[in-house]
């Protein structure tokens, strides 16, 4: 029970009435300034705290743009990591394509010359079989379609009554893309319009 009151007696602080007692009165004060001084030193460690915490939210934000973009970049290598093969075999392709344009008909009945171009369009269909499973496509404008600058490459321009300006006239390559990147563009000529 003494114990107790001892307690409650320290936790009781008694500011003395103006006037009286001056040793109460220096306490006073003194409390008043520690007080101030711990009030002083709470709002800035409260401020240090919402400091570090706004800094380690951005380092936070900034770690998880890094790991997107790394995440990202990793995804775009695996795509395209198999890009410079791709276009030597499309070189390849295209010499196929360009072996057998300049057979004539006639030429191609003889059974010798049939089964030579049959070997070269099967060997031709495997390899576009192969590009296809790994997602690239062979873009073959046809002529009087329109002048895509993302798709084609003019190799030059001609005047031509039969094609409207800006069309392509004749297809020399075809062109590819893996997914939507442009590996080679198709290399065509163009109309520039009427000839005067």
């Amino acid at each position: 029970m003494i114990k107790k009151q001892e307690e409650k007696e320290k936790d009781e602080i008694e500011i003395p009435e103006q006037g009286k007692d001056p040793k109460n009165l220096e306490s006073t004060e003194a409390f008043k300034d520690g007080l101030q001084s711990l009030q002083d030193d709470l709002r800035k460690s409260q401020d240090e705290a919402e400091n570090l915490k706004d800094q380690c939210l951005r380092a936070y934000a900034e770690t998880e743009n890094i790991r997107r973009r790394s995440e990202k970049e990793i995804q775009e290598t695996r795509r395209f990591a198999v890009s410079g093969i791709i276009e030597d075999l499309i070189n390849v392709i295209e010499s196929l394509y360009r072996s057998t344009e300049h057979i004539n008909e006639e030429d191609k009945q003889q059974e010798h010359i049939r089964k030579i171009v049959e070997g070269i369009e099967l060997t031709r269909k495997e390899l576009l079989a192969v590009l296809s499973k790994n997602n690239v496509q062979r873009i073959e404008p046809k002529p009087g379609n329109a002048f895509d600058h993302n798709l084609h490459q003019a190799l030059s321009q001609t005047p031509d009554n039969n094609h409207p300006k800006n069309t392509i006239i004749k297809v020399i390559q075809a062109g590819y893309l893996i997914e939507d990147r442009l590996i080679k563009p198709a290399l065509v000529i163009v109309s520039s319009g009427e000839a005067e």
